[in-house]
């Protein structure tokens, strides 16, 4: 009898592919996943799709940790969490798998502790793996990559409410991290958000912070947080849907001690004449803080509803008092699809990297800004120029 010719269907392309790539992972990939050093985050295997990008300074190394949502559209599996060493100036280092759980892990974010030279990566966990129940997960993770002897731990895990969108910041003074991440409670309410003190040393977390809309008929979301230790404060960022607002937290903390905070806040999309809000919506923000110039960079997208969302920036003294100066700009309006930026700061002031995705033709690439701030003795920021601006995969 004549054998029935076979034909390639897509279903077995993609087996195909599926199995040559399976065949290309290195023999270490359970510990290191190494990508194509020249070309990043952005094509290290056919069908890779990173996602969601998050960045933390290294002061004792002077290079940077992106963390970010991994997935390959060819093989099988959940999305995970992964990460890569880039140095000061862009150059690739190497790349890691933070995360190794069953269920989807997604949000990630990091912030670095310089006395353990160790980073906290923390995201959002799938737990039951049927979208019903998000818990925060957490993983302390050494600056030359994860260690089995610093497993993954959960940080904020309320058994009948979803938590996600989880932010941290490292305080210096307590030598702790101050995470912070929505929260839905049900029902009728809208979401508010909580934070977390979490022990550098790994000891028990608590419960610090609740913000919300007194009636819970607004949403408080998206948060973000940074640390200033010429103040000793944190600032929270947040959006109410439509526009970016922030609190100011202390620096120290007693164990067991929780503010439960029910004003809106300080207005960041506000401009000078006075209280002019900036036109459209903004959400999901995202901070850092500069001890060289003293100042808090904050940027958010605008628009992203629409699909040609861009990315804003704004420059942020400190304090509970908005200043009448407001300092503002445009750091990406192109055409294309901008969202989910990051920021992180250089110790000196000299350098920030501003991180964001672009949707381009339906692929996803990262892009990167340098920013510069300076400010004079009095504390009046004198210049913020931008530096590069590229994808990730083309700096060399």
């Amino acid at each position: 009898m004549k054998k029935k010719r076979h034909e390639l269907t897509g279903k077995t392309i993609k087996i195909i592919l599926c199995c040559l790539l399976f065949w290309l992972l290195p023999a270490t990939a359970g510990a290191a996943l190494e990508f194509n050093a020249t070309r990043s985050l952005t094509a290290g295997w056919p069908g890779d799709q990173p996602n969601y990008p998050r960045v933390a300074y290294n002061s004792r190394r002077n290079e940077y940790l992106v963390v970010y949502e991994y997935h390959n559209d060819f093989i099988p599996g959940s999305i995970q969490i992964h990460g890569a060493r880039l140095s000061a100036t862009g150059n690739y280092i190497a790349n890691y798998i933070i995360s190794d759980l069953p269920n989807n892990c997604v949000q990630p974010d990091v912030d670095y502790d310089p006395v353990q030279d160790r980073y906290l990566v923390v995201w959002s966990y799938d737990r039951l793996g049927n979208n019903g129940d998000w818990d925060i997960y957490g993983r302390f993770v050494p600056a030359t990559g994860p260690v089995d002897t610093l497993p993954g731990m959960t940080i904020g895990g309320f058994s009948t409410w979803n938590e996600s969108h989880p932010r941290l910041a490292y305080g210096a003074v307590d030598r702790d991290f101050f995470v912070v991440f929505d929260l839905e409670t049900g029902g009728a309410h809208q979401p508010g958000i909580a934070g977390f003190r979490v022990p550098a040393d790994g000891s028990p977390s608590w419960h610090y912070m609740y913000i919300r809309e007194n009636t819970y008929q607004e949403p408080r979301m998206h948060p973000d947080i940074a640390y200033n230790p010429l103040r000793d404060e944190f600032l929270v960022v947040y959006d109410n849907a439509l526009d970016i607002y922030g609190h100011i937290f202390p620096g120290h903390a007693t164990n067991g001690q929780f503010y439960n905070i029910t004003d809106i806040g300080l207005a960041m999309t506000e401009l000078p004449a006075p209280a002019t809000p900036l036109p459209g919506i903004h959400d999901y923000p995202a901070i850092s803080f500069s001890p060289g110039a003293n100042y808090y960079i904050i940027t958010w997208d605008t628009n992203r509803a629409t699909g040609h969302g861009d990315i804003y920036a704004r420059y942020y003294p400190g304090g509970n008092t908005l200043p009448t100066t407001v300092y503002m700009e445009l750091l990406d309006n192109n055409a294309d699809h901008d969202r989910n930026s990051s920021v992180a700061c250089k110790n000196d002031g000299t350098g920030c990297l501003a991180l964001w995705i672009v949707k381009h033709n339906g692929i996803l690439f990262t892009f990167g800004r340098e920013i510069s701030l300076k400010s004079d003795a009095s504390g009046v920021l004198i210049s913020h120029d931008t530096g590069f601006y590229a994808p990730l995969d083309n700096l060399s």
